[in-house]
Order: structure tokens, then sequence, then C-alpha cells
């Protein structure tokens, strides 16, 4: 799938990134002619945050941001974009790198907070051979299917102000209370993640834009933030109906926005109701694949052949 390096010629790379990417208007503001404005607005948020939620933060993570302001100041990300060369015609796959902002050292923070919860979601897997492991030693009745969904965009069309309510539910109704105190102040989480998700401008060449709606692309809380996102309508819709109620999904798991899972029986009016509970959540809309006996998710093949 090539994470490694693709030759261009620039002219047709430049007009591929803004048709794909940077061009969408309803995802991306082209906001140079006020870049000045934007970094002082940037700065001026940072310090807002430390200055309100600063006595809440444990020194060393106060101290950490100090240095970020210090050494980055209002620096942006630098967007680019690899070549997905398995894709006919090629797309491009969009990288913004924020390393070296004072961005980055919140969403650090926020990632590490959010990770805490991971055990409330046990269906989110971390990587291809962790889940082949798990798949290899499941048994599955002579009725069983595979089934992939996958989300489209889902960075792009996660509703933050519809996340941000999520988020604090996760906070309030999932955190044990003798952990709350290592989890943070929740009014200070809530406020850090606001912080990265409307704040993510990126330079392009000479021109710089800002993202309009969904998770802050490059971030790195971005992977867990989606988890928890869709985990909650996992956690509180989706698995208690079909895999203990019903018993028509025996196992399921994401990687962020790929699905599998064992489907038993029929395409009948279950199956549509499981659709429709994906697509009932926020503007998060998914692609869905029938199921079959055999199918490709990550970079695995998985079949189905005596009962394994």
């Amino acid at each position: 799938k090539n994470m490694g390096i693709a030759i261009f010629r620039r002219s047709e790379f430049i007009k591929q990134v803004l048709e794909e990417h940077l061009g969408n208007a309803q995802v991306y503001e082209n906001v140079t002619h006020r870049i000045q404005e934007e970094q002082y607005y940037l700065s001026r948020a940072y310090n807002n945050f430390l200055q309100r939620h600063g006595s809440h933060l444990h020194k060393s993570v106060y101290l950490f941001f100090l240095r970020a302001r210090t050494t980055y100041g209002d620096r942006v990300a630098i967007f680019r974009a690899t070549a997905k060369v398995h894709k006919k015609p090629l797309k491009l796959r969009p990288v913004v790198a924020k390393c070296g902002t004072c961005m980055e050292a919140i969403s650090k923070y926020v990632d590490v907070e959010l990770q805490k919860l991971a055990c409330e979601v046990p269906w989110c897997i971390k990587d291809s051979d962790s889940f082949r492991d798990e798949v290899i030693r499941i048994q599955v009745p002579p009725n069983a299917y595979l089934v992939t969904f996958d989300a489209v965009g889902m960075y792009s069309n996660i509703d933050i102000p519809h996340a941000m309510v999520i988020m604090k539910n996760w906070f309030d109704n999932y955190v044990p209370s003798a952990e709350k105190e290592s989890l943070g102040p929740t009014n200070t989480l809530l406020a850090a993640i606001n912080l990265v998700m409307r704040n993510n401008i990126m330079q392009f060449g000479d021109s710089y834009f800002k993202q309009l709606i969904g998770t802050a692309m490059g971030t790195p809380c971005a992977v867990w933030f989606a988890n928890l996102y869709f985990g909650s309508q996992e956690k509180n819709a989706i698995l208690p109906e079909f895999k203990d109620r019903l018993k028509r999904i025996p196992f399921y798991r994401r990687f962020v926005d790929d699905v599998f899972f064992v489907w038993l029986g029929a395409q009948d009016n279950d199956w549509e109701n499981l659709k429709s509970l994906f697509n009932n959540f926020g503007i998060l809309k998914w692609e869905f694949n029938k199921p079959a006996s055999s199918v490709d998710f990550l970079d695995l093949t998985i079949t189905i052949k005596n009962g394994k």
C-alpha cells in the first residue's frame, strides 16, 4: 500500500492534492490571506488554555506545554501526501506532519489520557498481527459468514459538537471514581480535545489551509478519539443488541474505520437493522459489504474452512 517514497511531476501532484483534498471547501478553508491572524489566534487559544487549566495539570505536563510554546511558538503543521499505488486510478493518502507544533504537545497529552479508556472498547484492535492471532483461534458454525464494513471518510465525518458530547459521556459514566484523578479533570481534558480539533492549520507549498470539520488530521490523538467516538455506538447499541441479545455476531473487531465481524444466518430484518444502527450516529456513514465466506481485511485474506 506504499507508505514509502513516491515520485511525481510536481505540477500533477499539486493538482491532485487540491482536487482530492485541500480544494474541498466543505472540509478546508484557504487562509493564506490571513495566516498571521490565524497564527495569532492559535497562540492566544494555547495561552488561554494554559492560564485556565494549568493549575489542574500535573506539573510535568504543564512544563511540557510551556516548553512547546517557547520552542515552537505559532508554527503550523506541514501537509503532504503519499501515493495509494494499489488504487486504480491512483489516489493520494493525506499526511499532516504536526511534529514541531504546540498543538502536537496538547494532542500527545490527550492521546495518553484517552488510551486509559481502551479497556472499555476491547474490540478495537492494534494491528493485523494481534487480529490474526485471535481469528485463527475462533470456531464458527456452518451458517457463519464473514463481513467487512468501511467508514466513509471517518476523520472528516466525525461531527465535533456531537463527539464532544460523546467524550463527556465516556468520562462521566465509564471512568471509575478511583481512577478519575489519574485521568485528569474532565473539563481540562475536554478543553484540550476541543483546542486540538478546532485549530488544525497546515501549510502546503506557499499556501495555508484550516480544517473546518471532522477530526484534526495528523494529530496524535486522532486514532483514539475516533475509536472512542464510534465505540460509544458499539458499546451502547450495536453489540448489546446483535452480540448479546440476538446472538447474530459472535466475533466483532474494528481497526479505526475498518470493521470485521462474523455474522450468523441470513440477510434478514436483523441485517437491515444492523446497517441502520451503523448509519444512525452523527454524520458518519458506512459502506457495507455482503456476508461472504472469504473477505479481505487489513492486509489479510480471511476464509472459512472446516469451521475455522
